[in-house]
């Protein structure tokens, strides 16, 4: 047999398995039409080479097979996720304010509730109750002050009562020395009206007048001490009392300071403005409105209501077949095509996740094998094709990943060879 003929036949052969293995490990052909084509391949190598000497066929070198790029299903997304805005569940949508592609800012309503103009209503008349209840804190205040300020004042005046009865208790001590020196000059009067020698000179009379200016001295110091003993209970009485209430005057106005009244109010004023706000869907960041799922009469549900994104940055989200794992690096160029798309795109892996789980994209092939785990690596698109990218979020498309020659050598190599020509 012709050694040139069969060595192309061979070739020939071996291309076409290395086809059939490049499209298994993309996940396009199921394993029973793989087998059965992988068999029919073997059969021809079989056959050919079975005409050929053991000696000739021994002597010919063979390289693996190698695989220059993984084909895998993508998803395009913004970097930073889709901003998902929901309303309060039975709530009605009142009014839409924007429309999908209009950018907006942060803090910009995008959607009113009906509850709105319930809320507001009752945020008016919560304040209306505010204001009253601030004037009569403010007079309740007021009025305390005054009464802290009198009984203050009626505590000086029963100081005032207190001080002056020092005075009072120096003229009783003054009457009671008038008493002893009357006391004196009577006894002073009886001896020398008792002695013969100086009798003469003493009368009955003037003892009597000594007599009743000692009785008058008593009498005007047991008045002053009895009055002053008067005026000092009736001081004491007046200062305990404009102590209490004084008390009471400055215990009246830290109640009034500290009253609750208005701090409930603005309790619920402030939970009250919370709801307000729950009947406005507004912008959390910058972004563009991508999707509205909402219509002015229509009852809120748990679905969002409105869709945002920032597409300044954009990514693409592939499902590779685990065993194509190994072969993917970080930085490797990546193609990304469809065809919603005006032209390819193109971007680097970016991150290589480490779990391992069923693919959630459908693949349109029937004859797509079904039954297969895969991870997801992240592709960050180039910035010239973040604009044509961000037109279709969430689009479906075919990414292919470049692989360089260091990482085609680490594959594991096939159990078909091609010889060397």
């Amino acid at each position: 047999m012709n050694w040139p003929d069969t060595q192309a036949s061979d070739q020939i052969a071996c291309a076409r398995l290395h086809r059939i293995w490049s499209l298994a490990a993309s996940s396009v052909i199921k394993p029973i039409t793989l087998t059965l084509l992988v068999s029919s391949c073997f059969c021809i190598l079989g056959c050919d080479n079975a005409s050929k000497s053991p000696g000739t066929a021994s002597n010919v070198p063979t390289v693996p097979l190698r695989q220059t790029k993984v084909i895998a299903q993508g998803q395009i997304l913004p970097a930073g996720g889709l901003i998902r805005l929901t309303a309060t569940p039975g709530d009605i949508v009142d009014d839409v304010l924007v429309k999908v592609g209009d950018p907006v800012t942060s803090g910009k309503p995008l959607i009113k509730m009906r509850s709105l103009r319930i809320q507001n209503a009752r945020v008016e008349a919560l304040e209306s109750r505010l204001r009253d209840a601030v004037q009569q804190h403010t007079s309740a205040l007021q009025q305390a002050k005054l009464q802290v300020s009198s009984a203050e004042a009626i505590v000086q005046q029963a100081s005032a009562q207190q001080k002056a009865l020092d005075r009072q208790a120096a003229l009783v001590a003054l009457a009671k020395e008038q008493v002893a020196a009357s006391e004196m000059a009577v006894e002073r009067v009886k001896s020398v009206a008792r002695d013969p020698l100086t009798s003469s000179f003493v009368g009955a009379m003037q003892v009597d007048q000594q007599r009743l200016a000692l009785g008058e001295a008593k009498l005007k110091y047991e008045q002053q001490a009895e009055n002053f003993e008067q005026a000092k209970e009736a001081a004491q009485l007046n200062m305990i009392k404009a102590e209490q209430q004084l008390q009471a005057a400055q215990l009246g106005f830290q109640l009034a300071e500290q009253s609750l009244a208005v701090q409930a109010i603005e309790s619920e004023l402030k939970a009250l403005k919370l709801q307000v706000q729950s009947a406005i869907v507004e912008a959390p960041q910058d972004a563009v409105v991508v999707a509205i799922n909402a219509r002015a009469g229509e009852a809120a549900a748990q679905f969002p209501l409105i869709e945002l994104a920032d597409i300044t940055r954009t990514i693409c989200e592939a499902e590779v077949v685990e065993l194509d794992a190994g072969r993917i690096k970080v930085d490797q160029k990546v193609t990304i095509s469809s065809p919603a798309l005006p032209r390819h795109l193109f971007g680097k892996v970016a991150q290589i996740s480490r779990l391992v789980g069923r693919p959630q994209l459908a693949v349109a092939d029937p004859l797509a094998k079904a039954d297969y785990r895969s991870l997801n690596v992240l592709i960050e698109i180039e910035r010239a094709d973040v604009a044509t990218a961000s037109k279709w979020l969430q689009l479906q498309v075919q990414v292919e990943i470049a692989i360089a020659a260091d990482a085609a050598d680490e594959a594991p190599a096939s159990d078909h060879v091609v010889p060397k020509s």
